[in-house]
Parts: C-alpha cells; structure tokens; sequence
C-alpha cells in the first residue's frame, strides 16, 4: 500500500441519513418528491477505522461521514475505509486517488501492484 498516497472524495448527491433523522427529512420535503428521488439516497456515506481497529470485514466501523454534495473530504494511504450500502435513492461520488510513481519503470511498479493487497487479500 502507497502510504504516501492521497484520496479525494466529493459526494454529487445529499445523503437524507437513516430513519430519524428530522433535520434531512425537512430538508427533504422541501425540495419536492421528483428531486428528492432523482439527487438523493438514504443510508450511504464513507465509513472509516481506527489505525488499531480489525477492519471492515471483523468490526463496526470507528466513524460514519456523510459530507454534503459538492464538499469534499480527502484522507492518505494509511486510513482504513469502505463504502457504505445504500438503502435508497443513488449516491453519486467523485472519487479520485493520487500517489507518487513508483521508481523503476513499469516492471517495478507491476510488482508493486502485485503485493498491493489487504489483510483480506483483496487489492488495495
């Protein structure tokens, strides 16, 4: 894993939280049924752990973000993080990820990619 690397996440769409959330069901309503179902979801977000935490696949995630549409949240390659499953709605995000080239031409950088995996073996 590139710990050097950077991740910018920008959300294109408002999240309206889980049940019970009065301040994004207001908001809502306000905005009328056609809006609300074509630029909105519930449930979502970008979950994070702890540095300490056993991750995604073992235990509840440490943090929960739900930024608004058009902010942005960005975060390094050392940071512990997944997507939340939609209940309903889309959740439409921009997400790029940045990190320096590795040295050694494409070869190098193969290899690199090949031993680029998690604690689940999953690519990271």
């Amino acid at each position: 894993m590139d710990h050097q690397a950077l991740t910018v996440l920008i959300p294109l769409t408002s999240g309206r939280g889980g049940a019970g959330d009065e301040e994004d069901e207001q908001r809502g309503e306000q905005r009328g049924e056609q809006q609300e179902q074509e630029w909105s979801f519930t449930g979502g977000g970008t979950a994070f752990w702890a540095p300490d935490a056993r991750g995604p696949r073992v235990e509840g995630a440490t943090i929960v973000m739900r930024p608004a549409a058009g902010s942005a949240m960005l975060f390094g390659g050392k940071v512990n993080h997944a997507g939340v499953p939609v209940e309903s709605g889309q959740r439409v995000v921009f997400v790029a990820s940045f990190s320096r080239r590795a040295s050694g031409g494409r070869e190098q950088r193969a290899r690199d990619a090949q031993g680029a995996r998690d604690i689940y073996g999953d690519y990271v």
